[in-house]
């Protein structure tokens, strides 16, 4: 396997302790699978899937769950591929793994999901919500080298001036 011409590092994720009391009450926090975890960003899908597969075929990998949104990605666009590991009957860690692209997406739906106020990477309705699950799709024929459908085009240009209006809306209110 190839090593790749950059590299980045991700420190550890792992949640406060504070909003895991608030959030899970009653939960064992030995069952949470978010708890620690990492993300993997590389260049491009293929690199995801040998990364995935050397993740997998690692015989000290306990494979507790694991999530395919690439295959199926969420109503919101999200991509990327989730799996939850142990080795040697520790607590598990979350892995994800993305393509630079999926990243640049997902950092996109955060920037939008603080300034609006509300989670736009998990499934809902709202009109950025709709944008961007248009923009992964676009995003995923530009990183796999298909044709951006007719539709998917006029969807996305019949939604633009709409979630400019709402940002521009939101840059005219009071910070205070």
């Amino acid at each position: 396997m190839r090593r790749p011409t950059r590299s980045a590092t991700y420190p550890l994720n792992c949640e406060e302790p504070e909003k895991l009391t608030e959030r899970e009450t009653t939960t064992d926090l030995s069952r949470l699978h978010d708890i620690g975890g990492c993300r993997v960003i590389v260049g491009d899908i293929a690199t995801v899937r040998k990364l995935e597969d050397r993740i997998r075929d690692d015989p000290r990998n306990k494979l507790v769950k694991a999530r395919d949104y690439i295959e199926t990605p969420r109503y919101s666009g999200y991509r990327a591929v989730h799996l939850v590991v142990s080795r040697n009957d520790s607590l598990p860690i979350e892995i994800q793994l993305r393509s630079q692209m999926m990243h640049r997406w997902a950092e996109t739906a955060e920037g939008f999901s603080k300034e609006l106020g509300i989670n736009l990477k998990q499934d809902g309705d709202h009109i950025v919500q709709r944008f961007l699950a248009v923009a992964s799709e676009i995003y995923r024929c530009l990183e796999v080298g298909s044709r951006i459908e007719p539709s998917v085009r006029d969807r996305y240009n019949q939604l633009l001036p709409e979630v400019r209006a709402i940002l521009d809306e939101r840059s005219q209110q009071p910070l205070f």
